[in-house]
């Protein structure tokens, strides 16, 4: 199905997912190794609310060490701008990240908890590979991965299908279930919705590959391949955006006792981000799957 079909059908949505131009710049600028920090401080000065998500997450971050970070441009610094950036999309496309995804039987922020979960891993997971993967690309298009899902379940309910069973199967099958569905698949259209945002091919063929990587175009599969080690870490380690969790049964760039370093290191990140934007709830689900995700290589 061609972008030109896809955009007829989706025509049809009621409720597009709309992301602001604050948001946009931001994920450009983290995708380029070279961004001027400066710039992305001033963008986030010019949003109240997101200064304040920034500075409310940098001083929990910074909590242990009893440092109070009261500037922006520290609390940048601190966070980096990849975690800026996740913290970003949550406050500034709510209407994307903070959805009930009825299809998918996935309460509102899973998506997000699950997108920001399979940037942290992408990006570490692109620094471990061999051959070479930007790893700010990665982690940005970790966070886009599975966005065509909201527009995927708006599509089910205007067909009122608001469930065909896609929180009971494994990942591939889902696809699998959604073209024969609605003829195309979440991965397609959030393809799609990067042509529609006019984002650079390195965030878009991610998300049309990122359960396929080995037919990404030759010179952008470590960088699909990140994103999808990192899809299924997530799965592993307890966070989709969907009712059921994914085996990481496949072959992965980083195996052993390194990979679950990394799975400890990027939930122990996660935690701390997820807390600061969400609050403690939910706190005893996710302890237990920050145990779960420990024991991966052991």
């Amino acid at each position: 199905m061609d972008l030109k079909t896809i955009s007829q059908l989706v025509s049809q949505v009621r409720s597009m997912p709309t992301m602001s131009p604050i948001a946009l710049r931001l994920l450009s600028l983290s995708a380029d190794d070279d961004h001027d920090l400066r710039e992305m401080v001033e963008l986030i000065k010019s949003d109240t609310f997101l200064t304040m998500q920034i500075l409310k997450v940098a001083n929990s971050a910074a909590h242990s060490t009893g440092r109070q970070v009261n500037s922006l441009t520290r609390a940048v610094v601190a966070l980096g701008s990849n975690l800026v950036v996740g913290i970003a999309l949550k406050s500034c496309a709510p209407g994307m990240f903070s959805t009930r995804l009825i299809a998918y039987n996935s309460d509102e922020s899973k998506l997000w908890e699950h997108s920001l979960y399979v940037g942290l891993a992408s990006k570490q997971i692109a620094q471990q590979m061999a051959g070479g993967c930007n790893p700010e690309m990665a982690f940005t298009a970790g966070l886009l991965h599975d966005v065509g899902k909201v527009v995927m379940d708006q599509l089910f309910q205007q067909v009122q299908r608001p469930s065909i069973g896609l929180h009971e199967v494994r990942r591939q099958a889902m696809c699998a279930l959604e073209r024969e569905a609605l003829g195309l698949d979440h991965a397609t259209l959030g393809y799609w919705l990067a042509n529609h945002w006019s984002l650079p091919p390195e965030l878009g063929q991610p998300m049309l590959y990122h359960h396929n990587p080995n037919e990404a175009p030759e010179e952008l599969v470590r960088l699909c391949s990140a994103i999808h080690y990192g899809d299924l870490m997530a799965h592993r380690a307890g966070y989709c955006a969907e009712g059921r969790s994914d085996e990481m049964k496949d072959t992965t760039p980083v195996t052993g006792a390194r990979m679950q370093a990394i799975m400890t290191d990027v939930t122990t990140q996660f935690e701390v981000i997820r807390e600061a934007v969400l609050g403690s709830s939910g706190e005893e689900e996710h302890t237990s799957s920050q145990h779960e995700a420990q024991g991966l290589a052991s």
